[in-house]
């Protein structure tokens, strides 16, 4: 990014390092033991988001998408959480019923123990359609979640996959 900047005429001086502020060094929740807490079943597949319910990301397609994938495999075991509240809640919720996936969907409403949930899900799913630098993204590397995410700014720089983001 620095490199970007400088080459963009900011001065060198200008361009400095921000931490994340995310301890790398602090106890990380144990996923077999969070699912347990939570009570998800221990041979389903666990995917998941957490932020904002807000349409930018773009949890309707992502439930959309569900909803295809249980037509299409409809003996796979799979659960989805969404954790995040207002204002799409509703909306959402009315999606998945719609959609016949409500019996696949949970609904945590707002959290503040981000990490447990990250370290539940199998995948962790951002489909934003713009971001700036996600944090949660940073935390699911963290407890060592895969990342499933959509292709924009602000998350493209953090995750490559094999070398795909390579010029």
């Amino acid at each position: 990014m620095s490199q970007t900047l400088r080459a963009s005429g900011v001065g060198a001086s200008r361009c400095f390092t921000v931490s994340n502020a995310i301890d790398i060094h602090q106890p990380l929740p144990d996923r077999a033991a969070v699912r347990q807490r939570l009570n998800l079943p221990a041979d389903a597949f666990i995917c998941g988001t957490i932020g904002s319910l807000i349409p930018r990301k773009s949890n309707q397609d992502v439930l959309q998408e569900l909803s295809y994938f249980k037509q299409a495999c409809p003996e796979a075991n799979w659960k989805i959480i969404v954790v995040g509240d207002v204002p799409e809640a509703a909306a959402l919720r009315q999606q998945a019923a719609k959609d016949a996936i409500l019996d696949r969907v949970i609904f945590t409403g707002f959290q503040n123990n981000a990490l447990d949930y990250l370290a539940a899900f199998d995948v962790f799913i951002l489909a934003s359609h713009s971001e700036g630098l996600p944090r949660v993204v940073l935390e699911a590397m963290l407890v060592n979640t895969a990342v499933a995410r959509s292709r924009v700014v602000g998350i493209e720089e953090l995750i490559s996959h094999r070398g795909i983001n390579q010029p």
